[in-house]
Order: structure tokens, then sequence, then C-alpha cells
């Protein structure tokens, strides 16, 4: 228990969350090159275009962008310009770090605040997609507040771990 992350009451259920997160994103997205051959299939071969395909892959590209957010922040897979970063010191590059998580916590905080009353609103009024589909739009709309609300999470706990580091180095 010595070697614990500071936040293992977080950390092990987020791991978790991220790998079933990681795999569903990897058949969904099998799943859109699927859609979208049949769609291409259909409409130039056929003549016979889907009614459904163009807004599930919407909401599926929605899911895979907002809901990798965090896994790729945990990661450290987001692009970067480190040509310069590289060239810092261990200690700025702490420095620069740590402000870049609290700009993500700001960051995912307002868009997580703000979807999720856009969600609400959807619900409240019963707001559908105008397609033949005629999907509930909190259904997809909620894919961003869950997506920020992982982000959040892995911000803090960068932010959070940051900190440790950078004490760590003045002591």
């Amino acid at each position: 228990m010595q070697n614990q992350p500071f936040f293992h009451i977080i950390t092990v259920p987020r791991d978790k969350l991220f790998l079933a997160i990681e795999k569903t994103s990897e058949w969904m997205l099998l799943a859109l090159g699927v859609m979208i051959f049949y769609d291409v299939i259909m409409r130039y071969l056929f003549n016979s275009p889907t009614i459904w395909a163009l807004e599930i892959s919407e909401y599926s590209l929605v899911f895979l962008a907002f809901a990798g957010a965090a896994d790729l922040q945990k990661k450290k897979k987001h692009i970067k310009m480190d040509f310069f970063y590289q060239k810092l010191s261990r200690q700025t590059r702490n420095i620069i770090d740590l402000i870049i998580y609290l700009l993500t916590v700001v960051f995912s905080y307002i868009l997580l605040a703000k979807s999720v009353q856009m969600t609400l609103i959807a619900y409240k009024y019963s707001s559908m997609s105008n397609s033949l589909l005629e999907v509930p739009l909190c259904i997809p709309y909620a894919i961003v507040p869950f997506g920020m609300g992982l982000l959040l999470i892995q911000a803090t706990t960068d932010v959070i771990n940051s900190i440790k580091k950078l004490a760590e180095k003045e002591n």
C-alpha cells in the first residue's frame, strides 16, 4: 500500500473505465467503417442511400472524440509542440505542464457545466433529431459531459501529481 497512487480510490476504477472505453472505441471505429462502407455501396451502386448511417456515424465520431480525450490525457498522447519544450530544464517543463493541466481543468469544467445544461434542456423539452430516426438529442448530447467529466478527473489528477513532482524537487 506504500507506493499506491495519490488517488488510488479514483484511479483504479478510472483505469478500468478507460480500458472499457478504449475497447468500446475500437469496436465502434470498426462499426463506423463498416457503416460508411455499407452506405457508400448502397448510395453509389444501388442508388438507395440509408437513412441512418450518416446520423449514427456523427454520433459515433462525437463519442470517439470526447470519450477518448481523457484516456489520451492520461497517456500524455495529445498533440504537442515539443521542439522548444525538450530544450527547457526539467523544473521549467514541470511548471509548464502544471499550467497546461490547470488550463485543462478549467476548460473541461466549463465545457462540462455547459454541456450538462444543454443535455438537461434537450431532455426537458424532449428534443429530437431532425432526421427520420428522431433520436432523442439528450442521448448524443450526454456524450459530451461524460467525456468532459472523465477529462476533468484526469486533469485534476495530473495537477495533483504535478504539484507533488514540483514539491519533491524543492525538498
